[in-house]
């Protein structure tokens, strides 16, 4: 899950968590979040962070990722955006 907070802050602050693969945590409904970047994902997965320096506009790209290995969210987060 991403959450943003943009309110009264001079840049965007980023929460990025993934599941546990050892105990996913099952629930009927998901917890409402209105600061939640796209859909909770509530089946086991892991989250990765990746760095690309190679273009003009760096960038992180968060993923999550499911055991099987699709992707099931991607972000990108341009160091432009919280510079």
């Amino acid at each position: 899950e991403l959450s943003v907070e943009k309110e009264n802050l001079p840049y965007p602050i980023y929460d990025f968590t993934s599941s546990s693969f050892n105990k996913p945590f099952k629930f009927i409904e998901p917890e409402k979040n209105p600061k939640r970047v796209g859909s909770a994902i509530v089946e086991e997965n892991f989250g990765t962070i990746d760095i690309r320096w190679e273009n003009v506009n760096p960038f992180l790209e968060l993923k999550i990722i499911s055991p099987s290995g699709k992707q099931e969210f991607v972000h990108k987060i341009y160091f432009s955006e919280i510079n």
